[in-house]
């Protein structure tokens, strides 16, 4: 995973990354300490310009349904709640299914 791994720096700091699976953005972390620096706005927006460039017609997320803060984010950047996800997450050893809103690009048609 890690060829599909993008990180974010902040004063020569690594501060967050974008994970990219298929066609879903499947993880995106930003360090509290580099919260309010635009730095996820850009990976977020990285992820997605590289998934459309892969030629995924619909890129999406899962965001935990009671992550209000993440999904008012993902909203606001042009992200749409298409419903609820079953998301199978992996652990070691299996998954476990967590209770998910599935977010996909709003691409201008």
């Amino acid at each position: 995973m890690i060829d599909r791994t993008h990180v974010g720096e902040l004063n020569g700091q690594v501060v967050g990354f974008v994970t990219l699976r298929g066609d879903e953005l499947d993880q995106l972390f930003v360090d509290a300490s580099a919260r309010g620096t635009g730095v996820a706005r850009e990976l977020l927006a990285d992820g997605a310009r590289r998934l459309l460039a892969q030629g995924h017609a619909q890129p999406w997320l899962a965001v935990v349904t009671g992550n209000a803060r993440a999904r008012h984010f993902y909203e606001r950047e042009g992200w749409r709640d298409a419903g609820h996800l079953d998301y199978e997450a992996p652990i070691e050893g299996g998954t476990v299914t967590v209770s998910c809103r599935r977010y996909e690009l709003i691409i201008p048609r």
